[in-house]
């Protein structure tokens, strides 16, 4: 190998490494504890966003599944009286 592949090497190395140092460097100042107080606060902040978003759809669909339960017994009303009557009617012929 000539000189010249030799220092292209030793570049190309030290840009690599020096990168991954920088990269890895922020890391250094977070400690397990801080790791952990980070998780809990987004698992807080989730926490809080699907209680929110609970409490929205869940008035809309609860309300909206009362309607339906009385839709459906209303009609179930008509029909069993439509039933009633055309049975009334069969049998009569």
């Amino acid at each position: 190998m000539t000189q010249l592949g030799q220092n292209v090497i030793t570049v190309i190395l030290f840009y690599v490494i020096s990168a991954v140092v920088r990269y890895c460097y922020h890391w250094c100042s977070y400690s397990a504890q801080r790791l952990w107080l980070t998780l809990l606060d987004s698992t807080r902040k989730l926490a809080r966003d699907h209680a929110v978003l609970g409490e929205l759809c869940g008035g809309q669909i609860s309300n909206r599944l009362t309607e339906l339960t009385d839709d459906i017994q209303r009609i179930y009303k008509k029909v069993s009286s439509l039933l009633s009557l055309y049975s009334g009617l069969f049998l009569v012929y």
